[in-house]
């Protein structure tokens, strides 16, 4: 359950900030600027990471 949570705020914490700036889809875990869209999920194309809203 701690995941789940942990996973959620992190998410939370990534849409707010892509809300602040639309231009800026950073990774959380790379820094990359590989994030795109797909489906309700946002995932990096550099290294796997997703966040699912």
């Amino acid at each position: 359950m701690e995941e789940k949570y942990a996973r959620l705020l992190k998410y939370v914490a990534f849409a707010r900030r892509q809300g602040e700036s639309r231009e800026a889809r950073e990774c959380d875990d790379c820094g990359s600027n590989s994030i795109q869209r797909e489906g309700r999920c946002l995932t990096c194309r550099q290294c796997g990471w997703s966040a699912c809203g």
